[in-house]
């Protein structure tokens, strides 16, 4: 697989119909269940993200896992390779949008974890797991100095339990210096 070398990158995931992007990759060993590309909220009332947030408007698509059903299976999503060798200092960010219509701490409470594939090891949970926040779209920027290189970010996210109240969605993904 090429490594994406070109900066800044930025993934809207507003691709004609919600496909998925070139280069990530949608693990398909990993449970029955698979991440959702959607533009005008999820299924779940109250669970989701109403619109994307690149638009803010239903224009637009964001990356997300349907709480119903596939209890206890992590579904995942893999950027691409970055090769940031010639960066000074590589940033990786995202947004993302978690919200439990039960409330935080609640059994119905998901968890969106954030591995990191570098030089051929897996880091799991490289920041704190993501879990219920708020009803709206947050941001997460990383400093990614320390990992001069080649490197992917995996998107895992563990459904909890028998319910439908927890979807989590990620939206506008990048890479820059």
């Amino acid at each position: 697989v090429a490594s994406i070398s070109t900066f800044p990158y930025f993934e809207t995931f507003d691709n004609p119909g919600g496909a998925l992007p070139a280069n990530w990759i949608q693990q398909v060993d990993d449970s029955g269940q698979d991440w959702l590309f959607d533009n005008a909220g999820t299924p779940s009332t109250n669970t989701g993200p109403p619109v994307d947030h690149t638009f803010g408007t239903a224009a637009g698509y964001y990356a997300y896992v349907e709480d119903s059903g596939f209890e206890n299976d992590s579904v995942t999503l893999i950027t691409p390779c970055f090769d940031v060798s010639a960066m000074n200092a590589p940033e990786f960010s995202f947004w993302y949008h978690s919200n439990n219509a039960d409330g935080p701490a609640a059994a119905s409470e998901n968890e969106m974890h954030i591995d990191l594939l570098y030089n051929g090891t897996i880091t799991y949970d490289f920041i704190p797991a993501i879990v219920h926040k708020d009803n709206n779209w947050n941001e997460v920027v990383i400093d990614m100095s320390n990992f001069i290189g080649v490197f992917a970010i995996r998107f895992r996210v563990n459904n909890a339990n028998a319910d439908f109240t927890h979807d989590i969605a990620i939206d506008d993904v990048g890479v820059k210096d």
